[in-house]
């Protein structure tokens, strides 16, 4: 039942579901990409293998675990990705970026406002 709901949500159109997310996953990955290299430079590369989410690599020295809660509050969801390493002391500038269930008019926006935050956050340690 719960994913008969979500279904009808994200289908406003007369396609099928399975062509719906085609269509839709083929437009925003490029709409992400081109929002990553004008906000955050050289910071992730393009999915190869299929998925809804980029893995971004920020600056050393900067916590995921931070910039998702600051990101949170500015209305950005990201994911910190240190708990995706299987290791014992994982690198904290990774997080994760998705893009499967949100408008293309807002990605730019969301790059935005986390490159900026990236920024705050940098400048701050560096004082």
């Amino acid at each position: 039942m719960a994913n008969r709901t979500t279904i009808h949500k994200l289908r406003p159109c007369s396609l099928p579901y399975g062509q719906l997310l085609l269509c839709k996953s083929a437009v925003l990955p490029s709409e992400v990409g081109n929002a990553l290299q004008s906000y955050l430079p050289k910071s992730a590369k393009p999915p190869t293998f299929g998925g809804a989410y980029y893995w971004v690599r920020g600056p050393e020295g900067l916590g995921t675990r931070v910039l998702k809660r600051l990101a949170l509050e500015q209305g950005v969801v990201i994911k910190s990705g240190d708990i995706y390493f299987y290791q014992d002391s994982p690198p904290l500038n990774f997080f994760r970026l998705g893009y499967s269930s949100i408008a293309t008019g807002r990605i730019r926006l969301g790059i935005q406002r986390v490159a900026k935050i990236i920024d705050e956050l940098i400048c701050s340690e560096r004082l």
